[in-house]
C-alpha cells in the first residue's frame, strides 16, 4: 500500500507540472490559420521565457512549430527592412491568423534602440543562436535536429525527409541565409523557394496553453488493431481489439469491437485505455470511490461490453487516487474497469498531442444533441481525479459543473 502511494504522489507531482508556467521548448497553442474554410490551431514553440537579463516588459519568445507559408529569395530580399515578405508577415498573416485580442497581445520587435512596427518576423541568420554549446536562453534549440522543421498539411511546400528548409531574417552581417531540411544553418543560394517560420513575441500575461514539449519522447501507435489474446506479445502504443459496445451510430447492426491503447505492460499485465470516448456521462462532484463515474464503469459497462470468456481477462486492481482539484487524501479501490487519472495521463501519454482523442459517432452523436439542459463538452473526456482533457488533450482542472464529459474506459489485461 505504501508502494501504491509513493507512486501516486510522484505522479501527482507531473499533474501539478501541467499548472506552471511556458518553459523553453514547450509547445503552446496561439493563433489559428485559416485553411479550407476551417481555422487550425497554430502551435508554437518557446524560445524564451522572458526578456534577457530580466530587463524591459515580460515576454513570450515564440517560433511557429510547423511551416504555415512559404516564400521567394525575390519576395524575401536582401535586407529585412525592405523585405515583402516582411511586408505580408505584419499585415496579411498577422490579420487572418490571430484576433484582435490576440494581436493585442503580441509585441513589437526592438532591432535597434527603437522599437519597428513588426509583430512578426522571422529569427535572425546572425550570432549565438547558431552556436552548439548549450546556451542559457537558447540551450534546446541549439542543435540540427531541434531545428528541423515540418511543412503544415496546408502549407505548398515539399518535404525532403519529411522536413522542409526554412527562411532566416536578413541583417547586415548575417553569416547564414536558411535553415535545411536536415535543421543545419546554411549560406546564401542553393533554395529558391523556402519555408516561413512565423517568429513573435506575446506579454507574459497571455495565457498560452501548453500541450507538450519539443522533446517529448515520441508515442507511435501500430499501424493496425489485433484482437486481444492472453499470451500475445505486447508493447506500449499496441492497438488492440477487446470487448464490444455501439459506437457506428447503427444500433440494428450489432455492437463493434472496442479498440484500446496499450498505454504500460508489466510481467502478468497490461493498462490499456479506449482510442475513442464511447459514453458522455454527467459528473456528480464526488470522489471517484463514491462518484457515478466508477460505478458506471464497474457495473453498466463493465456487464455490457466484454463476454464472460472476456471478463475473466480483465484484472482487478488496486486503483489509488487522489483529488487533485479539491486536495483532498488519498484513498485506494479495488476495480477493474476505471478512469485515468490526471497524474496518469500525464505520465503515460509524451504529450498532449498524444492525448487528444474524438468520440465513436454513437457517442458523438449524443454529444451533438445537446440542448440548455444538457451541455456536452465534445471530445473532452473526464478524469477520476475531478479534471478533464480538452478537446486539445490539455489537462484541466476542475472540471465544470453542469456539463457532460466523454468518458474513455481504463483496463488491466491478464497475459
Amino acid at each position: 500500500m505504501k508502494k501504491i502511494f509513493a507512486t501516486l504522489f510522484l505522479l501527482a507531482a507531473c499533474a501539478a507540472a501541467l499548472c506552471a508556467a511556458p518553459r523553453p521548448g514547450d509547445v503552446a497553442v496561439f493563433g489559428s490559420y485559416p485553411s479550407e474554410g476551417e481555422k487550425t490551431p497554430l502551435e508554437w514553440i518557446v524560445l524564451t521565457a522572458g526578456s534577457p537579463g530580466g530587463e524591459g516588459l515580460p515576454f513570450y519568445t515564440l517560433i511557429c512549430r510547423y511551416i504555415p507559408e512559404s516564400c521567394s529569395r525575390e519576395e524575401l530580399g536582401e535586407e529585412w527592412e525592405t523585405s515583402l515578405l516582411r511586408l505580408r508577415l505584419n499585415t496579411e498573416f498577422l490579420e487572418k491568423c490571430f484576433s484582435p485580442e490576440e494581436q493585442e497581445k503580441l509585441l513589437e520587435w526592438s532591432y535597434t534602440e527603437e522599437p519597428t512596427a513588426d509583430k512578426v518576423t522571422l529569427l535572425q541568420g546572425f550570432g549565438d543562436l547558431w552556436v552548439d554549446d548549450g546556451l542559457s536562453v537558447w540551450g534546446f534549440f541549439d542543435g540540427a535536429e531541434t531545428r528541423k522543421a515540418e511543412s503544415a498539411p496546408f502549407a505548398d511546400m515539399k518535404t525532403e525527409n519529411g522536413c522542409c528548409p526554412w527562411a532566416l531574417r536578413k541583417i547586415p552581417g548575417s553569416a547564414f541565409t536558411y535553415v535545411d531540411s536536415l535543421g543545419v544553418p546554411r549560406e546564401a543560394g542553393g533554395v529558391e523557394k523556402q519555408g516561413v517560420r512565423p517568429v513573435i513575441r506575446v506579454k507574459k500575461d497571455t495565457p498560452l496553453k501548453v500541450t507538450g514539449h519539443i522533446n517529448a519522447p515520441k508515442f507511435p501507435l501500430s499501424r493496425e488493431a489485433k484482437k486481444y489474446e492472453k499470451g500475445m506479445p505486447l508493447a506500449k502504443g499496441d492497438r488492440l481489439l477487446f470487448g464490444s459496445a455501439e459506437q457506428d451510430g447503427n444500433a440494428k447492426n450489432g455492437k463493434e469491437p472496442i479498440e484500446w491503447i496499450v498505454l504500460e505492460v508489466k510481467d502478468e499485465k497490461a493498462m490499456a485505455v479506449s482510442k475513442d470516448i464511447l459514453y458522455y456521462l454527467e459528473p456528480d462532484y464526488k470522489t471517484w470511490e463514491k462518484g457515478s463515474l466508477r460505478e458506471y464503469l464497474n457495473g453498466k459497462f463493465f456487464r455490457f461490453a466484454f463476454s464472460e470468456s472476456e471478463k475473466a481477462l480483465v484484472q482487478e486492481a488496486d486503483i489509488a487516487t487522489r483529488d487533485v482539484a479539491a486536495e483532498r487524501k488519498a484513498f485506494s479501490t479495488r476495480d477493474r474497469c476505471f478512469a485515468l487519472s490526471a497524474a496518469e495521463l500525464t505520465a503515460l501519454f509524451p504529450s498532449a498531442e498524444a492525448r487528444k482523442c474524438r468520440s465513436s459517432k454513437t457517442a458523438g452523436a449524443v454529444a451533438s444533441g445537446g440542448d440548455e439542459l444538457h451541455i456536452y463538452a465534445r471530445d473532452c473526456f473526464i478524469t477520476r481525479d475531478n479534471g478533464f482533457a480538452d478537446e486539445d488533450g490539455v489537462i484541466e482542472f476542475p472540471h465544470e459543473g453542469g456539463i457532460t464529459y466523454g468518458v474513455r474506459p481504463a483496463l488491466w489485461l491478464s497475459r
